[in-house]
């Protein structure tokens, strides 16, 4: 079933069935209780003349229609259909979850993809009945609804963690769409909040930190453990030094009894900066001469779902294998990295990826949730690439690894540096350059107040300003690959390359091999990894090519495989 096509007698019977393939391609409203669920919720199936299906939660919202609690739409993966058209729609659909909307609103999403707002509108209607506005705005809305439902964040963080410009507009927005304030709605949920004792303070109150990441000295920790009989998520402090204290800190830096009232359901950060708050950039943490944010730092814990099968090994055997000195640490149980603020770890569980984030704004976990979530290729559909590849010569490979992902990347920018300082060395040499990329060029991570990092996690990536600047001779890179690494950042900046999903990956791939230095081979590693392009092959790939001639698949097979010709190298990679 595409993003284009919601045949109803298809969808009932994905309903009936509790299909989990079909989970994040549609939903399903019922008229009479006026709730919208997944396709696999629990509940008793309603008769079919009580049903409308809809592709997004925002078409099912702006009809009237509220969440269900018992199967939580906010929990679904994303539809996989967009990322293999990877057209205006879904390129746009990424960047409002990568809080493009929120930073920028719509007239900056449009021109980031080259468009005009008025355009952008009338293709989101035409595909999913309502404006890029109402999408992001139930993004917004649900993960709000995860944050109340699986932590105990202060309601004032919540708001402001899911792109809310207000306390204020969170409050009536949430009574609005779901008929509870966000308290209510935490209260009925039976989250964590609701089983630690109440405090009128509540509000300024900063979360203790969790287990730190691999490296972490022993300091202040939360322990949070999964309840495999419901989707909520219990934190436990235990204080081990004077770090775990709770400290009252008001969001401006004054007077414990202001709080945040900016007007308006959708307001950017840029119009927040404009209003005494300041906002970190995604790359560099605080902007140049402003002041850190006086929102709380925040240590939480959220579940990532995902499709199954999912091989968790691989994905963590390529991560670990590639992971960067000083910015991230991986093994075969999990895998952490520097963001900007703070910290990420992903650990695989059943049924979902555990993501446990220290940050010292919580602003930025919308836009760290997403790029985990590509990070991890979580919302690739492996059922359908398994079919597909299934039937072709690689049958063997598909049988022996169900579920196996591409990897992503956090930062489209980083995948291509990483691209062009590999090649035509091995793996081992690329991270030792690339450490050194990172230890001259990368700012030094500013951890928050009660969680340092440790020896394992120091820096962040270098952002292409960074590395524009940055003197990178004595690191061992040859004269050459300095310059296309330049050249490179140049035109990042300049915004001729877009890497993180603006771009069309057509136009991007044409753009990357007309960099002096970036042939075929690195345009499209790229394209399968920061584009997310499902039909990207590495052309010329020493390793593909090897492995194919060892398996006596003939050099034709390779268009049997489209659309899913990632995965296809992927199989061949790890059967080597």
């Amino acid at each position: 079933m595409s993003p284009l096509e919601l045949d109803f007698d298809s969808c009932y019977r994905a309903v009936a069935a509790r299909d989990a393939r079909f989970d994040g391609r549609f939903y399903t409203a019922v008229t009479t209780t006026r709730i919208y669920c997944r396709p696999i919720c629990p509940a008793r199936t309603p008769a079919s003349r009580n049903v409308r299906f809809y592709r997004h939660a925002a078409s099912a919202e702006a009809a009237g229609f509220r969440p269900c609690k018992r199967c939580r739409p906010e929990l679904s993966p994303g539809d996989p259909g967009w990322d293999v058209r990877g057209d205006l729609i879904g390129r746009a659909l990424r960047l409002i979850d990568d809080g493009a909307a929120d930073d920028h609103g719509v007239s900056g999403l449009a021109s980031r993809l080259h468009i005009t707002e008025r355009h952008l509108h009338r293709l989101f209607v035409a595909e999913l009945g309502v404006g890029p506005l109402a999408v992001a705005r139930t993004k917004r809305l649900l993960l709000a609804k995860q944050l109340l439902t699986e932590t105990a964040l202060p309601v004032t963080d919540v708001a402001f963690a899911s792109g809310f410009g207000s306390v204020r507009q969170f409050n009536a927005t949430m009574r609005e769409t779901y008929g509870f304030t966000p308290s209510e709605l935490r209260a009925t949920a039976g989250g964590p909040a609701t089983r630690r004792p109440a405090s009128p303070r509540s509000a300024l109150l900063e979360t203790t930190p969790r287990a730190a990441p691999p490296g972490t000295p022993a300091a202040g920790r939360t322990t949070q453990t999964s309840t495999p009989t419901d989707s909520r998520t219990t934190q436990t402090s235990t204080p081990t030094d004077s770090r775990t204290t709770q400290t009252a800190r008001p969001l401006d830096g004054g007077d414990p009894a202001r709080t945040a009232t900016l007007d308006g359901d959708l307001v950017t950060r840029a119009g927040a900066a404009a209003h005494g708050r300041t906002t970190p950039s995604p790359q560099n943490g605080h902007p140049e001469g402003a002041s850190p944010t006086a929102l709380p730092v925040s240590s939480l814990r959220l579940r990532l779902h995902r499709r199954d099968p999912y091989d968790a090994e691989a994905v963590l055997a390529f991560l670990a294998s590639r992971a960067i000195p000083g910015l991230e640490a991986a093994d075969r149980f999990s895998y952490s990295r520097a963001v900007p603020g703070g910290t990420v770890t992903l650990t695989p569980q059943g049924g979902h990826i555990a993501l446990d984030v220290a940050v010292d704004d919580t602003r930025q976990l919308a836009r760290v949730v997403a790029r985990c979530r590509r990070l991890l290729d979580l919302d690739a559909d492996p059922i359908a690439i398994a079919e597909a590849l299934g039937q072709t010569s690689l049958a063997p490979l598909v049988e022996a690894r169900p579920g196996l992902r591409v990897p992503g990347t956090f930062d489209g920018f980083e995948l291509a540096v990483r691209a062009v300082v590999g090649q035509q060395i091995s793996v081992a040499g690329a991270r030792t350059l690339l450490g050194r990329i990172v230890a001259r060029a990368g700012r030094l991570l500013v951890p928050p107040p009660s969680m340092a990092p440790g020896p394992a996690l120091t820096h962040l990536f270098p952002g292409p300003a960074e590395l524009l600047q940055a003197d990178l001779e004595g690191l061992g890179l040859t004269n050459r690959r300095v310059a296309t690494l330049k050249e490179l950042a140049a035109r990042t900046t300049a915004g001729q390359l877009d890497l993180d999903g603006g771009q069309d990956p057509a136009e991007a791939v044409a753009e990357l091999v007309d960099v002096p230095g970036i042939g075929p081979w690195t345009a499209s590693y790229i394209a399968l990894r920061a584009l997310r392009d499902p039909d990207a092959w590495p052309t010329g790939d020493l390793v593909l090519t090897k492995r194919m001639a060892a398996l006596g698949i003939p050099d034709d097979h390779i268009e049997r495989w489209r659309p899913w010709r990632a995965y296809a190298a992927l199989h061949l990679w790890s059967s080597s």
